[in-house]
């Protein structure tokens, strides 16, 4: 991380909702750093869904591969992701 980090540097926009119904819902370590890392591949780059391989989950995350996936199943599992094709993206509803 930068010493000083700016908005203008680059930000990740996340509606208020969003961040109001996931304060409420228990999610694991592994969960968060999953879908904190999915926001900043998706919503960071102005996107909906996008192609994340699982070694760059763990590159980005600090996670071994076999934790990124079985993490990614478990919220597939809890529909708090979805996945269509090669594609994942944030459920937000």
């Amino acid at each position: 991380m930068k010493e000083k980090p700016e908005l203008a540097d680059g930000n990740t926009r996340i509606a208020n909702e969003i961040m109001e119904v996931l304060a409420c819902t228990y999610m694991s370590s592994y969960e968060s750093q999953f879908l904190w890392f999915l926001f900043r591949k998706t919503y960071g780059w102005q996107k909906k869904d996008d192609t994340i391989a699982l070694s760059q989950f763990s590159k980005g995350t600090g996670m071994r591969r076999c934790h990124v996936s079985r993490t990614k199943k478990k919220l597939l599992q809890r529909r708090i992701v979805t996945q269509t094709g090669n594609k994942i993206s944030f459920n937000k509803y």
